[in-house]
């Protein structure tokens, strides 16, 4: 795999994860069933507040997306690092801000989204509310798995982007850019020491 192919499926991997999390939050902030109150019947819903593990849900997950589109953002800027005159150590920092990111994002959804206190409330909710709380529950914890699983995808996609770069790294010694005035030609410092023995 090249690196231009790893870095393309971390983008696809990050687009996806995104996109799942995005479900989440529509499902916990528009798209909960209606809350029966007291004096009315299950109906009028775009009104109503969800409760409050919903609501917290749906706090969590646009957050959750918020880092992700942080992640997004830096990788873009190592896409063009990675694209000619390549600027391998720039393609770098962006893959350590990308890392740092998404291990924000795993924080959180570990934390907020999929402990078990989170879980419980949801369930409770469902139980106390019935009506289409149940099978809202169902969808919403199918979609937290497949976070899970896209989060996965997502860690080992940036895993290959780590790997061909450090391939680029150590096997490109030496580079070539072109400037406004020509060409420069850069080593890396151990070669300068090793050229300057040999001379």
């Amino acid at each position: 795999m090249s690196l231009e192919v790893a870095f393309e499926l971390l983008r696809n991997r990050l687009v996806s994860l995104s996109g799942e999390v995005e479900e989440l939050r529509i499902n916990a902030t528009d798209f909960f069933p209606p809350v029966p109150s007291a004096g009315q019947p299950n109906g009028g819903h775009q009104s109503q507040r969800a409760p409050s593990p919903v609501e917290s849900l749906g706090e969590n997950a646009m957050a959750l997306h918020g880092d992700l589109r942080e992640a997004f953002t830096t990788l873009e800027k190592g896409l063009s690092a990675i694209r000619a005159p390549r600027d391998l150590p720039q393609a770098q920092a962006s893959l350590i801000d990308v890392n740092c990111y998404l291990g924000d994002a795993a924080g959180r959804c570990r934390n907020d989204i999929t402990a078990s206190m989170t879980l419980e409330g949801l369930s409770e909710v469902a139980e106390e509310l019935g009506g289409g709380w149940p099978e809202w529950l169902t969808l919403v914890h199918k979609i937290i798995r497949t976070i899970g699983d896209k989060f996965m995808e997502t860690w080992q996609a940036l895993c290959q982007c780590w790997e061909e770069l450090a391939e680029k790294l150590s096997t490109g010694g030496v580079s070539v850019r072109t400037t406004n005035i020509g060409q420069q030609i850069t080593m890396h410092e151990d070669e300068l020491e090793l050229s300057a023995k040999a001379t």
